[in-house]
């Protein structure tokens, strides 16, 4: 999309559409501009826009936006990627699949002309594209940028490439440039995060930002130490004595799904191996042994005695701790048999797991004899804390609570949206539920069924919550909030939310990886997940096997959507609450079979 005001002009599949922006509160379309194929990107230049579709690039007269005319076409020979105006809209520069940067000059009256061409030295087609004052042209393929002159489309001396970082499977994103600084901020998909560069010099960064931009959770360890995991970046050590101004002290790289530590020992799980982390020194984490699965991606793992259970993408598995340590990979026993679980929990003898389908409580007292003792079906359930005689579970719109001993349904409170991750206080009677847009949920649950309390309603999108003490640690999209839960919440948190920089940005280097011996024994986790939260009307809609959400709260409608293939059984309860209503209705959703199109509709 780009604007020229009170008109915005959007590449589509169908071509161009223009539309009325005068008053943004009313957007109308004054214009549908048709293509032959699907339009990749859009410019504009005074009384012109340049649409690329295919291998054409079009020039379209918009001095009349609610007439847009063709004026003429440039064909290419390739597949256009992505296009880019001069930053003093003299020129266009267009990449094409064919690893081509095309450079069309622009005359008085919109018309282009071909002036060079740049080629690539093999790898994948550029994609981003970036003009800057400096006379350099910033281009990139998604493992690099190149800098070119602008002119003469010659690479630029010691400006040819940074490397894609050899531990985050890391793509470049998107390039900014900033003239007044004269920088060059270059945004990646994985999680390098957003690394600031001169303009006239790749070859290091000035600084960078690593937000936690994929899956994160946390593991506080005191009140003057947590850990912060990044699925691609690694494990990120914060000091947070002063929540208001935590800093990060260190980076262990690799790929991190999950974390345990137990004294100065450290297990954490990734894809490929559960490694086994001396934590002595939290700034300096290194590692001691390994257990090795290649191509197995390791969700889970703790330990419990001499032994560790890990989830795999259809197993629980157990082996021993003391084996690994002398390099000793035995496999001691396995419930084989499921489907994708996530998560655990390990209580005495017991692990409470779940998958896609269902809650299990599996007898481990001996590990090479496991048992299931029972199972609850419970589709997508997200996170599941065991604390006293409850499981507490969170899924794809409820925290429910089941029976500890046989798993049985005890209560529910429909959260209306993704419950992804809970927490339990040490006293057991309050839970901390986040997930999806409804920020941080407290609900009192000294009585079996939850009762909602109040809503901290930051952080939007968390994906882990841990209590420990009076604090509460939700780890989210862009790094880590902590919380004082001894203060009751309004309507905001009581410290500000805090983005982790990379340990680069406080030495000016990266935290060191070397290996050393552990220390201490490590013990389970005890941390789960969810999330709540509840609206005066929920609607539910069913079109077409495909399940929306429609929420109506304090005026503003909420509207996801989660597709189902289908199969109709996503929401299993349909909620409509009066506002003053002292308890929630519950309807039971029919069966799946008994669907059809009259109850659809």
């Amino acid at each position: 999309v780009v604007v020229s005001h009170p008109w915005a002009f959007v590449a589509c599949a169908t071509g161009m559409l223009v539309l009325d922006v005068t008053d943004p509160s009313s957007v109308s379309l004054a214009a549908n501009y048709t293509t032959t194929s699907h339009a990749t990107s859009i410019a504009t230049n005074g009384d012109f826009v340049y649409l690329t579709h295919g291998t054409a690039v079009e020039t379209i007269s918009v001095s009349n936006p609610p007439s847009p005319t063709k004026e003429a076409v440039t064909f290419l020979g390739a597949n256009v990627t992505t296009m880019e105006l001069h930053w003093n809209q003299t020129a266009v520069y267009v990449a094409t699949d064919d690893q081509t940067i095309h450079m069309l000059s622009i005359s008085p009256d919109g018309a282009l002309t071909g002036q060079g061409v740049y080629r690539g030295d093999g790898g994948d087609a550029f994609d981003v594209l970036s003009s800057s004052p400096a006379g350099l042209l910033y281009a990139s393929n998604g493992t690099g940028v190149v800098a070119i002159d602008d002119s003469s489309l010659a690479v630029v001396e010691g400006n040819i490439k940074f490397p894609r970082d050899s531990v985050a499977d890391c793509q470049v994103a998107g390039i900014s440039i900033s003239p007044q600084q004269q920088r060059i901020y270059v945004g990646f998909a994985g999680s390098d995060g957003v690394k600031a560069y001169q303009w006239d010099n790749l070859a290091s960064p000035i600084a960078t930002m690593i937000p936690c931009c994929t899956t994160a959770s946390s593991v506080p360890i005191d009140s003057t130490t947590a850990y912060l995991l990044d699925t691609h970046a690694g494990v990120y050590t914060l000091d947070v004595s002063e929540p208001a101004s935590m800093q990060v002290t260190g980076l262990y790289p690799s790929r991190a799904n999950h974390l345990s530590v137990g004294g100065t020992t450290g297990i954490l799980s990734t894809f490929g191996a559960v490694l086994i982390l001396d934590m002595t020194v939290p700034s300096t984490i290194t590692t001691k042994s390994a257990y090795s699965l290649p191509g197995v991606d390791i969700r889970w793992a703790e330990a419990s005695g001499d032994y560790i259970y890990m989830l795999t993408s259809s197993s629980l598995s157990i082996v021993r701790l003391s084996s690994i340590l002398n390099n000793n990979t035995e496999l001691v026993g396995s419930y084989p048999n499921l489907d994708n679980p996530h998560q655990a929990q390990i209580v005495g003898d017991s692990v409470y797991l779940i998958d896609t389908n269902a809650v299990y409580l599996i007898n481990v007292s001996d590990p090479g004899s496991v048992e299931l003792v029972t199972l609850q079906h419970y589709q997508y359930a997200h996170h599941v804390v065991v604390k006293g005689e409850h499981v507490y579970v969170t899924d794809c719109c409820n925290f429910a609570v089941l029976d500890a001993g046989n798993l049985s349904h005890v209560c529910s409170h429909v959260t209306h949206s993704p419950a992804q991750s809970v927490a339990i206080s040490d006293d057991g009677r309050t839970a901390y539920v986040v997930g999806f847009d409804n920020g941080v949920l407290t609900f009192d649950i000294s009585a079996p069924c939850p009762t909602l309390l109040s809503q901290y309603p930051e952080p939007a999108y968390a994906d882990d919550v841990v209590v420990s003490g009076n604090r509460l640690y939700v780890a989210h999209t862009t790094g880590l909030d902590i919380f004082d839960v001894s203060i009751q919440p309004t309507s905001t948190p009581t410290t500000s939310p805090l983005v982790t920089p990379s340990p680069g940005d406080l030495n000016g280097t990266d935290a060191p990886s070397s290996t050393a011996a552990p220390s201490g024994t490590p013990v389970p986790d005890e941390e789960g997940s969810s999330s709540g939260s509840k609206s005066p009307l929920i609607i539910l809609l069913v079109v077409g096997g495909v399940v929306g959400l429609l929420s109506l709260a304090s005026g503003v409608a909420y509207f996801r959507w989660k597709s189902r293939a289908g199969r109709l059984g996503l929401y299993d309860q349909i909620l409509i609450l009066e506002e003053k209503a002292a308890a929630d209705e519950l309807e039971e959703y029919p069966d799946e079979e008994e669907v059809d199109d009259s109850v659809a509709a």
